[in-house]
């Protein structure tokens, strides 16, 4: 019987600074792994189960860093691809006692967002249960678009349990829109959605619209 998870994703370098202030005031980094679709991969991976991770990086040092955090957690990283020229992305964290953290993105071009069906056409889908998207991947770019409905297509012709994570990012987009149309598009062909509670609204506010489609949506309350 198939069983174990693949996910697809842009895991990114963060670096988090060792007190408190502004990003350009502190005067150190630690250095660690962040990622959506990475986060549930190592979430899953240590509770014992088969994990397969997807994405494309930079051959600097946050790629070779986020290989290492996937080896550590026994994540299968064969369809993992290098690029000698896109840089893997990164982003700089606040530290704050209270409220909310400054984030600076540097995610732009990155090898993530050159990720393409030719890539998704290695996957052999038919040796997993289970694939868990996210709203991030498709948003980087219109190949990345591509080769994430692909992984829909194809999960679902496997016969694959697909969960979806709208995890609306508008900045990414080229316009709300657009971002609505693809994220309900992409949503209409998985078993489960994930969206958080304001996210559900943007998006079924759109759905009431047109006509209905039947999948299973569950509302995360987010604080």
């Amino acid at each position: 019987m198939k069983s174990g998870l693949i996910l697809a994703g842009e895991p990114m370098g963060l670096l988090i600074a060792q007190s408190e202030g502004t990003l350009d005031s502190v005067t150190g980094y630690d250095l660690a792994v962040a990622g959506a679709e990475f986060n549930v991969a190592v979430g899953v991976a240590r509770l014992g189960h088969r994990v397969t991770y997807m994405t494309k990086l930079g051959n600097d040092p946050f790629g070779k860093r986020i290989i290492r955090v996937l080896n550590e957690n026994q994540i299968g990283n064969e369809f993992v691809a290098w690029s000698d020229t896109k840089k893997t992305g990164f982003m700089l964290k606040g530290r704050v006692s209270e409220g909310d953290p400054d984030i600076f993105y540097f995610r732009a071009g990155s090898a993530a967002s050159t990720l393409s069906v030719e890539d998704v056409g290695k996957i052999r889908f038919d040796e997993y249960s289970h694939i868990h998207l996210t709203g991030i991947l498709p948003a980087l770019s219109k190949s990345t678009l591509d080769a994430v409905n692909l992984m829909f297509d194809r999960a679902r012709q496997a016969g694959l349990l697909i969960t979806f994570d709208p995890n609306l990012r508008p900045q990414l987009w080229p316009s709300q829109d657009e971002m609505i149309k693809s994220i309900n598009a992409m949503a209409a062909k998985a078993d489960i959605v994930l969206p958080g509670t304001a996210e559900g609204k943007i998006l079924m506010a759109a759905m009431i619209r047109r006509k209905s489609t039947t999948f299973t949506v569950i509302l995360e309350l987010k604080s």
